[in-house]
């Protein structure tokens, strides 16, 4: 009896670490595709918001700020040079805790904030005018959130879905 136990724990031991094994192989050799770029990603979104906004001088217009605050999980290079919300290209700028403008490299553990704004009825053509989309600034891919964003590393193109943004009351500018 006692050889039959310790059989059969054997071969619980034995089928326990040849799933292991296979749980571990396919999850690090899979194929990547545009969705693993997105939730592997090494910039982790914390906050994401969206500000209405109304200028108080006439001509002024009104708009959207975006603000989404990240914190860096890998040390690199980064170059986040791409925002969409919806179909709407922005160009974001990114800024460190101390408000001041960082262009890349940040380190392990930083929190940056992307930040980009939208800006119409202004009645002026604008540089920033994102409705005249063009083959530079149209979505790359379907995505299902409120916002893309899209950086470099390394000479390759990376995206992040942003989901749950936060609409702020609406700022009126005296």
């Amino acid at each position: 009896m006692m050889k039959y136990i310790a059989r059969l724990i054997l071969l619980i031991n034995i089928f326990f670490f040849y799933v292991l094994f296979i749980s571990c192989f396919v999850k690090h050799h899979k194929k990547s595709t545009v969705a693993d770029s997105i939730t592997q990603d090494p910039i982790q979104i914390i906050a994401s918001f969206a500000q209405p906004w109304v200028g108080g001088v006439k001509g002024s217009g009104s708009g959207v700020n975006y603000e989404f605050q990240c914190i860096i999980k890998k040390t690199n290079s980064y170059i986040i040079d791409q925002l969409w919300v919806g179909e709407n290209f922005l160009t974001p700028s990114v800024w460190g805790k101390s408000g001041s403008y960082l262009s890349n490299g940040y380190n392990c553990n930083d929190t940056i904030f992307i930040r980009a704004n939208q800006h119409f009825n202004s009645g002026k053509s604008s540089e920033n005018d994102t409705s005249k989309v063009t083959s530079e600034n149209k979505v790359p891919f379907k995505f299902s959130g409120d916002a893309l964003i899209g950086y470099k590393l390394k000479d390759k193109r990376k995206y992040i879905t942003v989901i749950n943004m936060v609409k702020k009351q609406t700022l009126y500018y005296p």
